[in-house]
């Protein structure tokens, strides 16, 4: 916590997040309830997984689009109005009568919020460097993690309460204020961010197609230079993709079958959220200290192993198991996350950080829609126990590339 004492700029982009993760995940619960109620809820739940992983393939872009933006701040100002306004837009929308042609246009306009979202995140990005110091990034990365996964725990919990109360419109435009909040704390570091970019970052490109594309193709050269660490980026990847496909998986199951229901869908759905979330706190607060002298590979494996006995819980239908494991692996990805975002912070020259943690990004992000795709496709066209059998046998093969990586990079 002297973290937050130390950098008092760092305070507000704390404040930042915290706000926005808590409309944020209310209103995630919000839609995957929503769309867990349809008929056809399979497809209505890989509509809404769909925007939620998509925005993500566009990091890199967005990352050259941030690099070479001028008035960081104020683009990031009006991002949070844009964003305020677009789910206020969902808020009358999800009013009219349930049809997948209205979950189709409420999904598009998540697409575009969480465009707009990576969009600000990566103009955000170059600016903590030059808040805390190198020596405390790993510390003020994990502390702002735990912090958000905080409050996304209390913000599903109680998104799935008020859901008993009140309507889908109501979630949808206290999401919305929670976005006009941001852009108000954004307005009040506004001076000091201007100050930090005038004096810190350099000159800014032109904006064009030709100069995007020339900072994509930089971003996966510099990505691709250092052979070890790439390697790692794609098991990452392969990684990625295979996680993102549980939740929606889960909440197929969930919607179909009661035998891992405790309680309601929204109340199960958001334990297992919070579960892996209070995970991922314990691993970004204590995790980054005890667990220094690790490397990233071996959590990677660890990773994998334990989705693979995650599966296997779901498959024996056994939520308790389910749950442990669930914890368990947000414990890993909360050790593992600041590590990663640590070393890239360190590693890459500040003017084009957004660039190529843009293009790390969207090697990460590029699975997850496919393996949606193709995990919730298996799961409708056939049954789920096909999918999550498939989805085991996958995690099992990503470890065993991950270990014969390490093993010929230690004998070379």
């Amino acid at each position: 916590m002297s973290i937050i004492k130390k950098y008092p700029l760092y305070q507000k982009i704390i404040l930042n997040n915290f706000i926005s993760t808590l409309g944020d995940s209310m209103y995630y619960i919000a839609l995957m309830t929503y769309a867990a109620q349809f008929t056809n809820s399979s497809l209505a739940i890989t509509i809404v997984s769909l925007s939620e992983s998509i925005p993500f393939i566009f990091a890199s872009p967005l990352g050259s689009l941030a690099d070479m933006s001028e008035n960081k701040a104020t683009k990031i100002f009006y991002s949070g109005l844009i964003r305020g306004v677009l789910y206020l837009s969902v808020g009358f929308l999800i009013g009219f009568q349930q049809s997948m042609m209205l979950l189709v246009g409420i999904s598009l306009i998540n697409f575009i919020s969480d465009n707009v979202g990576e969009f600000s995140n990566s103009l955000f990005y170059p600016f903590v460097p030059l808040i805390v110091e190198q020596d405390d990034l790993e510390e003020a990365q994990g502390l702002n993690g735990a912090i958000s996964n905080i409050v996304a725990i209390i913000a599903q919990f109680v998104g799935a309460y008020l859901l008993g109360l009140f309507s889908y419109q109501l979630l949808a435009v206290i999401n919305s204020m929670t976005f006009f909040a941001t852009a108000l704390i954004v307005l009040s570091m506004k001076k000091s961010l201007d100050t930090l970019e005038k004096d810190h970052l350099d000159k800014h490109e032109n904006i064009s197609l030709s100069a995007i594309w020339k900072q994509m193709v930089f971003a996966i050269k510099e990505t691709t230079k250092n052979k070890q660490f790439f390697k790692l980026i794609l098991v990452f990847a392969g990684l990625n993709g295979l996680s993102s496909a549980i939740s929606p998986l889960l909440s197929i199951i969930l919607a179909k079958d009661s035998a891992l229901i405790i309680d309601s869908f929204s109340f199960t759905f958001s334990l297992i959220q919070g579960l892996t979330s209070i995970g991922v706190i314990l691993g970004s607060l204590f995790g980054t200290k005890l667990f220094k002298r690790l490397e990233l590979e071996q959590f990677t494996q660890l990773i994998l192993f334990f989705m693979a006995l995650l599966v296997c819980s779901i498959l024996l239908k056994n939520i308790y198991l389910l749950l442990g494991f669930q914890f368990i692996l947000g414990l890993l990805i909360g050790i593992l996350n600041p590590k990663f975002n640590a070393k890239l912070m360190k590693e890459i020259p500040l003017d084009k950080l957004a660039t190529i943690a843009g293009g790390v990004s969207t090697l990460l992000m590029f699975f997850p829609p496919i393996t949606i795709f193709i995990f919730t496709t298996l799961a409708t066209a056939f049954s789920s126990n096909v999918s999550l059998i498939a989805l085991c046998i996958s995690c099992l093969l990503l470890y065993f590339y991950s270990f014969m990586s390490v093993l010929n990079t230690k004998k070379s």
